[in-house]
């Protein structure tokens, strides 16, 4: 029988002996779309596994001393934007004053409205 010669068969020798026309495959298509399943069950699987160590490694350099996330460390002193738009200064003269975007100054001016 062809399924000797191989999963698949694509000799022009074993083709011409055999009478088939075109290459044929021994597996069925219902065993190959299995396989397929099989294949991106694996994939998922490594793909959550570099998910949790992801998550993991994150989680361990989040934590900090005392366990607590303190975030980044402040680079524009809020003292003087409020005072600098106390004095009547907008905050786009603020931000190019202070040599930063519009966006932090908006951030801590919202801050300081809330409490």
């Amino acid at each position: 029988m062809i399924a000797s010669a191989g999963p698949c068969v694509t000799s022009p020798t074993l083709l011409t002996r055999s009478k088939l026309s075109a290459p044929t495959c021994a597996y069925s298509s219902k065993a190959s779309t299995q396989r397929r399943l099989h294949f991106f069950d694996m994939l998922a699987v490594f793909a959550q596994f570099e998910t949790d160590v992801r998550r993991e490694r994150q989680a361990e350099g989040i934590v900090k001393d005392a366990g607590i996330y303190t975030g980044a460390k402040p680079r524009i002193n809020r003292e003087r934007v409020l005072a600098l738009v106390a004095t009547g200064v907008g905050p786009a003269a603020a931000a190019r004053a202070l040599g930063v975007s519009r966006m932090p100054i908006y951030r801590i001016l919202d801050e300081h409205n809330k409490a």
